[in-house]
């Protein structure tokens, strides 16, 4: 019999713990799709449940041989807005249950309790919008670094042309190349240069090796 600790989560314990859903006959799923003001809904909240169905659905009969009846059903049709904006609930990557989901799922559960009946599924599952993503420990969240990122990335304004002087230009013959003598090996150190456009030549020579 394989057996484990409360904390390991198995497809089909044997026997199933109390809390868990069966995983034979008929399982009414309760799927909510939920948004916050700081991450509002980006286009309709059915096409976000069109992600995952009717896929799990199949998944769930061809997994566990036409036994298991998986029901998704959306009684709100529409995005359910959450009271706190999902930075104030604190949740970063990794974090555990308690207690930035633990207070989302409550907040969630108030949310909804007058448009659904509870007792009348077995699971709920949670959609979250996409642009909604769990903060990095120590920094903000992700989507703020990419946008960063982006306006870094952005091109920069081209200067003004130089208007033409009335002094014809003079040309000058480019300085002689000096070879190095035989058996030397010149190497050349790459430079950073403040302009975002130039850049840095790799050295000649011998192969450099480091840690990045």
């Amino acid at each position: 019999m394989i057996s484990g600790g409360p904390e390991i989560q198995m497809s089909e314990g044997v026997p199933t713990a109390a809390g868990y859903a069966r995983s034979t006959g008929t399982v009414r799923a309760l799927t909510l799709m939920i948004d916050f003001s700081d991450a509002p809904g980006e286009g309709k909240a059915l096409d976000r449940y069109a992600e995952f169905f009717p896929q799990t659905e199949e998944w769930f009969r061809t997994s566990s041989y036409g036994r298991l009846d998986y029901r998704p059903e959306t009684p709100i049709k529409d995005w359910l807005r959450m009271p706190k904006s999902f930075a104030e609930y604190g949740i970063e990557r990794g974090a555990p249950f308690e207690p930035g989901y633990r207070k989302l799922v409550e907040d969630l559960v108030a949310e909804a309790d007058a448009k659904v009946d509870f007792r009348a599924y077995d699971l709920v599952n949670v959609l979250v919008t996409p642009n909604a993503e769990p903060l990095r420990p120590g920094h903000g969240p992700v989507r703020d670094l990419r946008r960063a990122t982006r306006r870094r990335r952005s091109p920069t304004a081209s200067p003004s042309p130089t208007p033409p002087s009335s002094t014809p230009a003079r040309t000058t013959a480019p300085a002689p190349t000096t070879r190095p003598a035989t058996g030397s090996c010149p190497t050349r150190t790459a430079t950073s240069s403040a302009s975002p456009t130039s850049t840095p030549r790799r050295a000649e020579g011998p192969l450099a090796t480091g840690t990045s």
